[in-house]
């Protein structure tokens, strides 16, 4: 008898900690956040050669982003002002110094990430048709242009506006936005565009950066049972009574 009543006991003890579950729980507390630079700052025509230092930079400050939210995933849309895009190199510097490539020299295959060796797709970029690089994107942004003939513009001409990342010869990880995922969201992003060609200028017209992040597990106050749920604990609780009940009759 005393064995039985304990096995019962535990039972019990199950249909409690099952309704605590249904009670309570924790949840991540998930924020989107969007940020825009309206700085514009020329690219220095023919200057890169792989450095940081030899790109136009530009920040964008999301240090108002709790210090201790990491990253879950980020969409950069770019306002580039630039004839023959195949010079360029366009990259993005996270708050924890990850370098991830947004695009290397559209229709060029370079040997090195260097800033050596020509040509690269002869199309132009527009500020007024901005780029989205995001990893949901479908187009590739080596083929950027690639349907366009002469000084067309990326974007206004083809239709193509959002493209996944491509870091062509650049070192890797991150290839893609879903490798900066954990680093921290709050701190300084910077967008950097070198060119790699003479003859062809432009300018970082503006750009932005939407940043989902989330903080630290928090435990969620205790809610009311669902009435499906607290009919599920009901049922449960009958089998249960009605099997220690069984029991008491055989013993």
């Amino acid at each position: 008898m005393m064995d039985f009543l304990a096995r019962a006991s535990r039972m019990t003890m199950t249909l409690v900690g099952l309704g605590a579950l249904l009670l309570c729980g924790t949840a991540m507390a998930q924020t989107t956040t969007t940020l825009s630079s309206a700085t514009v700052q020329s690219i220095t025509d023919d200057g890169y050669n792989g450095t940081q230092a030899s790109m136009a930079c530009t920040v964008i400050d999301a240090s108002g982003i709790p210090s201790g939210d990491t990253l879950v995933s980020a969409t950069v849309t770019t306002q580039l002002t630039h004839t023959w895009l195949g010079d360029l190199t366009a990259k993005l510097m996270s708050p924890d110094g990850s370098v991830l490539t947004l695009f290397s020299r559209p229709g060029f295959t370079e040997p090195a990430d260097d800033g050596t060796g020509c040509c690269g797709d002869s199309s132009n970029l527009a500020a007024a048709n901005p780029l989205t690089f995001d990893d949901s994107a479908t187009n590739d942004p080596e083929l950027m242009g690639g349907t366009l003939t002469g000084a067309q513009v990326v974007c206004l001409d083809d239709g193509f506006c959002s493209y996944f990342t491509n870091p062509g010869a650049a070192a890797t990880p991150p290839a893609s936005f879903a490798d900066l995922a954990g680093e921290a969201a709050s701190g300084n992003w910077t967008l950097c565009v070198g060119d790699s060609g003479g003859g062809d200028t432009g300018e970082i017209s503006g750009w932005s950066i939407t940043l989902v992040h989330e903080g630290a597990a928090v435990t969620e106050p205790p809610r009311l049972v669902p009435a499906s749920s607290r009919w599920s604990l009901v049922l449960l609780g009958g089998l249960i009574l009605a099997w220690v009940g069984f029991g008491l009759r055989k013993h």
